[in-house]
């Protein structure tokens, strides 16, 4: 997957302290949420897409797109970072239509790696 660095598509100005933890009562996640606006980059079916993520787990995330795709789709993302990407392999579990547009999608990520889990603690 390829990012495209002269579009200046990297993450590099995240503010510090923007996220918090999304805890609400009757809340049925595994893990806790944290809310956040992360520029990311992911492919399904050789189509290469952009999104937000709104929120991030260890084990999922929500993404804001345009872009319609069905629920158990298989996704490879890439979160470009300042200094390095981070690659995540995932699963649609959900997608939700806001207006017109089919435009959040659920996803479980697979296996994330450690490097992942330790971008979360810098949030």
């Amino acid at each position: 997957m390829q990012i495209q660095e002269e579009h200046g598509f990297t993450n590099n100005n995240l503010i510090k302290g923007a996220a918090h933890m999304s805890n609400y009562p009757g809340e049925r996640r595994k893990k806790k949420r944290i809310e956040t606006y992360l520029k990311l980059i992911f492919n399904c079916s050789s189509f290469q897409y952009f999104g937000t993520a709104i929120n991030c787990s260890e084990t999922g995330m929500c993404i804001n797109t345009k872009h319609y795709l069905s629920c158990e789709s298989d996704l490879e993302i890439a979160i470009p970072l300042r200094d390095q990407r981070l690659n995540l392999k995932a699963s649609i579990t959900r997608v939700v239509k806001e207006e017109e547009y089919y435009d959040i999608l659920g996803i479980e990520l697979l296996n994330p790696p450690q490097a992942y889990l330790d971008f979360l603690d810098t949030l």
